[in-house]
């Protein structure tokens, strides 16, 4: 909206109203999808998009209760971890929960990711809720790291794919650490250590959870008193859909991972496994892309509070002199930007302060005030009481009953806008004039500011806000209504108790309905008529989601074999030969196949005395066939030495993985 809204005799609103033009477009699209919704049910209550915060924090308890129990009868060691999985697959209980631990883990993501749009569109994000923003955005990265550790705890065929992506992955951006990584996971399979990588597997699980739970307070620290859970409706229904559905598809097992075989074809998670295809290219540019991609999203998506520009956000101010101490201001406030504390001096006891770093200029702290004792900006109660009846007296000089309108800056960008711009001139046969006032939110309007429109000769006042749930400012309806239905201080004056005040919360591209009187009404109890269509999509949505985190992949080309070259102590390796040489001189590791050299690893002889434990792991990739192995030593000393490690045929079986295990001279397995 302009900073000003103008009528035929150029009455002023002084105050603004949020309006960054590309957000209200992403918001238009949403409203269009939202609307499908609330025409399945026929009803606002059964809109699930109004419900996306307290729904994924349900969400995520449940994979976090769900968790609790599985891990209660996790086992440690690669074959002990696979089995435990395999042994709560068989119970029909057991299944059942760790199905529902899946199915609630990507129900949660979609869900999320939902919330995060919404908050985006709705320019919650800016100003003092930056801190919000960049914690779900950590959260986000931690629940997705959290999700891939589940997925490797199993043991199975993906988790071996885990491994071999991040071993990559550690080589290409660490230096060799990978194939060090590698060579520990190898050692500890020999020597029953293998407990240890899956205790700290699930060690890093749990901790990535405490810190997700660390970032959630930070997420919603600065809101006052914020509803955590959806209604026992949503609780209820939601529960039941994933149950339901977990008991009948149970999420299986894959084959065990294996030192010894290349996974076959698995089942790919798009959500948490989706960069499988890029790490896996061998020529690492596609990763290369994928990760620098990933990056920069991220922090060009954390900068968003400091990057998109709006109108400016105005901190509240109290107007000292006139404080008398109520605590309603600090009681209503969403955000816990006003405080109240001891007055020093003559007057109340108490007196509001504000906090302006956590104030987002939303102006509810106005309508809870009846002392005209606090202002945002230009926004005060006397500012639009004069305002109101200056646009009233206008319009009454054209028509005998005038309706006022007050309403939201969200339905200010859609629906109302063309309310706004005819406001003067705008009138129907037989219908009373219509002025509309456009709000911050319509929780900014004190009782006092209805009661004096009526007094103006106003015919009616209607206050049309968002949606039940759904106000961009948390409570701002709700508290709005409780005010006007003398249910919550400050009330309506007695004397207007039973004035014309009606109230339609609605999507904001519903005001002309709204005004109108045509739009949905949430009165009576609701019936399986409007559960139906919500719970059938419901299930439809969450078998798309089942079907969609299962897709087939095969990570690795068909007819492909490997053969490794490991040394866990490669000087002990090569042996005493070693001693004869100069520190200076260059030593060659070659692994030849039929007679052509695969690896070429070079060293300085130095480096076998001085390095404890230097380690040697190399990886080929060949099809399928009989292969003459051999792995050499050449030492380009004074006088040239060559020697054999080891010589061997072998046969190689589509997806084998033949390890050289390089122990000590002539010893080799």
């Amino acid at each position: 909206m302009p900073k000003s809204t103008r009528s035929e005799k150029n009455v002023k609103i002084p105050w603004t109203t949020n309006n960054i033009k590309p957000l209200r477009w992403l918001e238009k699209l949403a409203l269009f999808v939202e609307g499908i919704f609330t025409r399945l049910g026929k009803t606002l209550k059964l809109n699930i998009f109004y419900h996306t915060d307290t729904i994924s924090v349900f969400l995520w308890s449940i994979v976090a209760i769900t968790g609790l129990y599985i891990t209660l009868f996790y086992q440690f060691g690669y074959e002990a971890s696979y089995l435990a999985v395999e042994k709560i697959e068989s119970q029909f209980i057991a299944h059942t929960v760790r199905a529902i631990h899946r199915y609630a883990s990507g129900s949660a993501v979609i869900i999320t990711l939902l919330h995060a749009y919404r908050t985006f569109f709705m320019d919650r994000f800016r100003g003092p809720r930056w801190l919000a923003w960049v914690s779900g955005i950590v959260m986000g990265i931690l629940l997705w790291l959290d999700g891939l550790t589940g997925y490797w705890m199993i043991w199975d065929q993906r988790a071996q794919v885990i491994n071999d992506t991040f071993i990559t992955f550690l080589n290409r951006y660490f230096g060799n650490s990978g194939d060090a990584f590698a060579l520990s996971l190898i050692r500890v399979s020999k020597n029953d250590g293998s407990w240890q990588v899956m205790f700290w597997i699930l060690a890093v699980h749990i901790l990535l959870s405490a810190v997700i739970g660390l970032f959630f307070w930070w997420h919603i620290i600065r809101l006052n008193k914020p509803k955590l859970f959806p209604s026992k409706m949503w609780m209820i229904s939601t529960a039941a859909v994933i149950i339901l559905v977990s008991a009948f598809f149970p999420v299986g097992m894959l084959p065990r991972a294996s030192f010894n075989l290349i996974p076959g074809k698995i089942e790919l998670d798009p959500f948490f496994l989706f960069y499988f295809p890029m790490e896996l290219d061998l020529t690492g540019n596609t990763a290369n892309l994928l990760w620098g991609s990933i990056l920069g999203i991220i922090a060009l998506t954390a900068a968003f509070p400091w990057i998109i520009r709006g109108p400016k956000v105005a901190p509240v101010k109290i107007i000292t002199d006139a404080c008398i101490g109520c605590t309603l201001c600090a009681i209503d406030c969403p955000y816990n930007a006003l405080e109240m504390v001891e007055r020093e001096g003559k007057g109340s006891k108490l007196v509001a302060i504000e906090k302006t770093e956590l104030c987002v200029s939303c102006g509810i702290c106005v309508g809870s005030c009846e002392y005209d004792a606090i202002e945002v900006d230009a926004l005060n109660a006397k500012a639009m009481k004069e305002a109101t009846q200056l646009l009233l007296e206008e319009a009454q000089e054209k028509a005998e009953n005038v309706k006022v309108v007050f309403t939201c800056e969200r339905h200010v960008a859609h629906g109302a806008k063309t309310y706004l711009e005819a406001s003067a001139s705008q009138k129907q046969e037989n219908d009373p004039r219509i002025v509309t006032i456009p709000l911050p939110c319509v929780g900014a309007a004190p009782p006092s500011l209805v009661s004096e429109t009526y007094a103006a000769g106003a015919s009616e006042v209607q206050m049309i806000g968002c949606p039940p749930e759904d106000c961009a400012q948390r409570r701002g309806n709700t508290w709005t209504e409780g005010r006007l239905t003398r249910e919550r201080k400050p009330l309506l004056k007695s004397a207007f108790k039973d004035a014309p005040i009606s109230f339609d919360w609605q999507p904001p591209n519903f005001f002309k309905k709204a005004v109108e009187r045509m739009t949905i009404k949430d009165e009576g109890e609701l019936n399986w008529r409007n559960y139906f269509p919500v719970f059938t999509l419901l299930i439809v949505l969450l078998a798309v989601q089942i079907l969609f985190t299962n897709q087939p992949y095969t990570p690795y080309p068909e007819s492909q074999s490997k053969v490794q070259l490991v040394a866990q102590d490669l000087p002990r390796a090569l042996g005493t030969q070693l001693n004869l040489l100069d520190e200076d001189s260059p030593v060659e590791i070659n692994l030849l196949v039929n007679g052509e050299i695969f690896v070429e690893k070079s060293y300085s002889a130095g480096r076998f005395s001085s390095e404890k434990k230097l380690r040697l792991f190399e990886e080929i990739v060949l099809p399928p066939g009989e292969y003459e192995i051999l792995v050499k030593v050449v030492a380009a000393d004074a006088t040239p030495t060559t020697w054999t490690l080891t010589k061997r045929e072998i046969q190689l079986e589509d997806r084998d993985i033949y390890a050289i295990t390089l122990v000590a001279p002539g010893l080799t397995y």
